[in-house]
């Protein structure tokens, strides 16, 4: 069985409120990431032997920090350690910064209903264009610079290297004007230094108020492995492509041949439902129906169309897990069904529609009604009773090694 990912911790110390955001996390570990108040999600990227788990966001109700600026390679080089703090924000205020030291990206919040606008202002996604798309004026945006009187009518950006320092100050930026300007109460520019060790200040509060809390005895543990079922484990099969398969021949054989990140068999790769699909209605987890799967059948001629097929070039492949964590299970029938009721409604359609109007294609709101059927039928394969006509087994994790045969490879 692969090894657990590595956590990484925030060690950057850029800027001034670097250093208190990683006693932040490590407090938090301390209490199993389980403060009342405070929302804590993570995230695991990588593979094979060189997977890493870090936290992604930390959501309180005066502050949110986002983690995913690099704090440089990882041995072999293959991937970044990005567990640096990358946005922070707390009321009123907001600022991105980047390891190449450009930006930095500030925000101040000119709303007039903080309380209302509070978990909007802290998903940074939101602060974009806001003039442009027609939106109330909430925040204002600024831009790292070196100078502080600059006219910036089409935006203005400081390109940085590994050798630059942090800007002086944060101008405001109307960005081509798809920003709004600042009123006459409001500031042409800031001191950089003074918004992050004001922002690091405020966070040390929120530290101390962390600390007050009672710890756990025992170490946190993530992810405890789902034992194999007792009636004994199941057999599922997929595809593999050729590469793939060649390193999952070469790592059975040897593993001292594949470099650490090449130390796994199949990882996930088709999403359950797009992110442009909305999962709303469907009573389940909305980011596990986005998430990525191995796609596998209960045998080998029910294999569906999102594990690609053996005339592309791919092998057929055994997957027997050691463990069930992330294992689920749709039914495709529920996809064939919907797709077959509007294809119909089509034809009736079409049937009143002269020849050079009739349509040929389902809309993208059809498309996704039938990726919509099959995703409600989503359950724990655990949980699964075995009464779907078309199962469809959807693994939600890297697979690995000692997880696979493969059975046949394409001529």
């Amino acid at each position: 069985m692969s090894k657990p990912p590595e956590f990484l911790y925030p060690r950057a110390r850029e800027h001034a409120f670097d250093e208190v955001c990683e006693h932040i996390v490590r407090a938090l570990e301390k209490r199993h990431f389980d403060v009342p108040g405070i929302n804590v999600e993570f995230d695991v990227y990588g593979s094979g032997e060189q997977r890493m788990r870090m936290v992604r966001r930390i959501t309180g109700q005066n502050f949110s920090l986002y983690f995913s600026r690099s704090q440089g390679l990882l041995p072999e080089g293959t991937y970044n350690d990005t567990a640096a703090v990358n946005t922070v924000a707390i009321e009123g205020e907001q600022i991105s910064v980047y390891e190449d030291h450009s930006g930095p990206s500030y925000y101040v919040y000119v709303g007039d209903d903080w309380e209302r606008d509070r978990e909007w202002f802290f998903r940074s996604s939101c602060l974009v264009n806001s003039k442009l798309y027609g939106e109330s004026r909430r925040y204002l945006k600024y831009s790292g610079s070196d100078e502080t009187s600059r006219q910036v009518r089409f935006g203005y950006h400081r390109y940085g290297n590994k050798y630059a320092e942090t800007a002086k100050f944060l101008l405001h930026t109307n960005d081509m004007h798809r920003e709004y300007e600042p009123g006459p109460h409001d500031k042409p520019f800031y001191v950089t230094h003074e918004v992050t060790e004001r922002m690091a200040a405020q966070l040390k509060i929120e530290l101390k108020q962390i600390e007050e809390t009672q710890e756990r005895n025992e170490p946190f543990q993530f992810d405890e492995p789902v034992p194999v079922p007792v009636e004994g484990c199941p057999e599922f099969w997929t595809f593999a492509e050729h590469r793939a398969a060649e390193r999952i021949k070469t790592g059975q054989t040897d593993i001292d041949e594949l470099k650490l990140s090449d130390r796994y068999a199949l990882n996930i790769d088709y999403r359950l439902l797009p992110y442009g699909c909305p999962a709303d209605g469907l009573g389940h987890d909305p980011e596990k129906l986005h998430d990525g799967y191995v796609w596998c059948a209960l045998n080998p001629e029910q294999i569906p169309y999102e594990a690609k097929s053996l005339s592309m070039g791919n092998a057929l492949v055994r997957v027997r897990p050691t463990r069930f964590n992330d294992i689920y299970v749709v039914d495709e029938a529920a996809y064939e069904q919907t797709r077959a009721e509007l294809s119909a409604r089509i034809d009736k359609e079409n049937e009143d529609r002269p020849e050079d109007d009739k349509r040929t294609r389902f809309t993208d709101d059809e498309v996704n009604e039938q990726k919509r059927a099959r995703a409600k039928t989503f359950v724990p394969w655990l949980e699964y009773d075995g009464s779907f006509e078309k199962p469809v087994v959807l693994i939600g994790r890297e697979i690995g090694l000692d997880e696979v045969q493969i059975v046949k490879t394409a001529d």
